[in-house]
């Protein structure tokens, strides 16, 4: 993993700072922006139908900022990108089909401006549009916090390799994706040679939970598929086994695992709480033999599926499923009764357990 830092720019220019072929990380507050939404491919009927409307209240508050002795430049054209379904693959995404993409346009309004003027500005880019889109153009505050970014220089249909090499220094730096995608147009179109075209591609980050880490949900019913085979084939593990088990017992191993190291709460939100995971281990007398070799099974099962080769990774994961199997399971060996109610699925990072 690379170790990065996260640069606070003393003055708003310096947030588009971007070097092509590099991947810069920052931290950028909240700023107000006027804004549009829309759907379709970009260049489209209706993308340029609500251009007027957005540079219509960028330039009305420029103006109306220097009678008042203030000059300003109107920012760059700003998109934040999705599509219909949540896809996140970019085979999908940037696929010929593009009418499922939807985006938000986006230009940034100076700091200084008083509201009375702001509201006079947007007014006036209302008037530049047809009344459904009047309706939703609108001046709201945006705040990114930490991002990752770079510059992609060259036409708006070559971003995908740029865009690969900005995840790929996401995740190299412990990081992960989060939200929308978003770019910044420095070029027109219109005056510039599509090749000389610089936009910057930036997206919002989170650090990357152990659950990611390991492959999402899918990655984790691999490797819950993969231990209790391992068990099963364990002449003393697969005791525990042995008066059935749910017929979705690996899928529900998953989403507990996945809500434990910092995944989504389908857990939770579809089995159960902390309470009822620790019942169904408890009331069984010590069985620190069975322990050692469930963790034994586990180790094998992350090499089975590919994730021993990360040592942080299978480091981490170990040092979860060792502390859940003896301590967090093991605590309540006489009486299933004895568990507490309202019990809480604990929560594992990569520096151990959250207290």
């Amino acid at each position: 993993m690379v170790s990065v830092t996260f640069d606070r720019p003393a003055v708003r220019a310096d947030e588009l700072g971007a070097t092509q072929g590099s991947v810069r990380f920052i931290e950028i507050p909240a700023h107000r922006f006027v804004m549009v939404d829309g759907e379709g491919p970009p260049g489209g009927e209706a993308f340029t139908q609500r251009l007027p409307g957005m540079y219509g209240t960028a330039y009305k508050l420029r103006f109306a900022l220097k009678a008042a002795g203030t000059e300003t430049k109107v920012g760059s054209l700003e998109g934040v990108w999705w599509t219909e379904s949540g896809e996140t693959d970019l085979d999908r995404i940037l696929s010929s089909d593009r009418e499922g993409w939807r985006w938000t346009l986006l230009i940034a309004l100076p700091d200084d401006a008083a509201d009375d003027q702001v509201e006079d500005a947007l007014q006036a880019g209302r008037a530049k549009v047809r009344p459904a889109i009047a309706a939703n153009l609108r001046v709201e505050s945006f705040a990114e916090g930490r991002v990752a970014q770079t510059l992609h220089v060259g036409p708006y249909t070559t971003e995908r390799p740029t865009i690969e090499r900005l995840h790929a220094a996401i995740h190299e730096a412990g990081l992960q994706e989060r939200g929308r995608h978003h770019e910044l147009y420095l070029g027109d179109p219109q005056r510039s040679a599509p090749e000389r075209l610089r936009t910057v591609l930036r997206h919002p980050v989170v650090d990357r939970s152990v659950a990611d880490a390991a492959g999402g949900l899918d990655g984790l019913r691999r490797l819950a598929g993969a231990w209790h085979a391992r068990v099963m084939a364990d002449e003393v593990v697969s005791h525990a086994f042995s008066h059935g088990f749910h017929p979705q017992h690996t899928v529900r191993l998953a989403a507990y695992w996945a809500e434990a190291l910092g995944g989504p709460t389908a857990y939770s939100d579809a089995y159960g709480d902390e309470t009822s995971v620790v019942r169904m281990h408890s009331g069984n007398g010590v069985h620190e033999e069975m322990d050692r070799r469930a963790i034994a099974c586990f180790d094998e099962a992350l090499a089975d599926v590919g994730l021993a080769h990360d040592e942080r990774l299978r480091q981490v994961l170990h040092d979860y499923f060792a502390w859940a199997t003896t301590t967090s399971m093991a605590r309540f060996h006489e009486s299933a009764a004895d568990v507490p109610d309202g019990l809480r699925i604990p929560r594992w990072t990569w520096d151990g357990l959250v207290e």
